[in-house]
């Protein structure tokens, strides 16, 4: 075993041992574990930076690269919410999910990334940037928005939040958490895809071409698009955004794993 696939092995201990604290945390009374949590999602995520940075020095990127990345904009979402107190019990969502996420890369670590040498230049990197960006902040609209319907829904059957701490956030605090990340990551999102249709018309010619991960591409920006105008222009809140925020995200894991390792599509990297 090398240095990088230990540092593999151990943040992923980390995250898993961060998870199960963060989770226990919320339903226990006791403040240790919150503080366990904090400071090992604090060590998984100098760890996780470790491993993006022997993945760009390897000479050679796999295809855990993006996965990697993507957690550690998670885990920062996670760590930055617990410097504020009506998001920081957004870990018990967050952490499981990153745990999952970089259980992949892990999996993925050696694979090679068929990532073509016509993708190089700065519009395919500003594309691939906001992308993962914006992905991360569905994946924290996507938290905000299950904590909310957890939470109205106990609270419209007037049942006790058994086995929660009396700090979880507001259904306000919540539903503006999602509603920010919405009208935040949308517009990146749309960036993306614009330098994305740029480098492809500069590199194949043409900028569509009914490529799988182009399609369900288009899917996410429809649902992404909706979500940022009912937000944003018609002043939607509740539960509507929080399921199609929800809808949104099933989306975007389809597309990062069903698409990228099973269909035929020049974007599996």
């Amino acid at each position: 075993m090398n240095l990088y696939d230990a540092l593999l092995v151990f943040v992923l201990h980390l995250y898993a041992f961060g998870t199960v604290s963060a989770v226990g945390g919320i339903i226990s009374p006791q403040t240790k574990l919150k503080k366990a949590a904090l400071w090992l999602t604090a060590a998984a995520f100098i760890g996780n930076t470790a491993c993006l940075i022997l993945n760009l020095t390897a000479g050679e990127l796999t295809r855990s690269f993006s996965l990697q990345l993507l957690s550690w904009l998670m885990v920062l979402g996670c760590l930055a919410g617990w410097f504020k107190k009506d998001c920081g019990t957004l870990a018990p969502i967050g952490l499981p999910l990153t745990l999952v996420i970089f259980t992949g890369s892990a999996v993925l670590a050696h694979v090679a990334s068929p990532w073509p040498p016509y993708f190089s230049g700065t519009f395919f990197l500003v594309h691939l940037l906001c992308m993962i960006v914006s992905l991360g902040l569905v994946s924290i609209g996507f938290g905000a928005s299950v904590l909310f319907l957890i939470q109205n829904r106990r609270l419209k059957r007037k049942l006790r939040l058994i086995g929660f701490r009396s700090d979880l956030p507001s259904l306000a605090s919540l539903d503006r958490i999602s509603a920010l990340s919405a009208t935040t990551g949308f517009p990146l999102f749309t960036a993306g895809l614009i330098f994305g249709l740029i480098a492809a018309r500069l590199n194949w010619g043409y900028m569509f071409s009914g490529d799988p991960k182009e399609l369900v591409s288009l899917l996410i920006w429809i649902l992404y698009a909706a979500l940022f105008h009912l937000r944003l222009t018609a002043g939607w809140h509740g539960k509507k955004p929080a399921w199609l925020a929800v809808a949104l995200f099933a989306v975007c894991i389809f597309s990062m794993t069903v698409v990228n390792l099973f269909a035929e599509t020049r974007h599996g990297f």
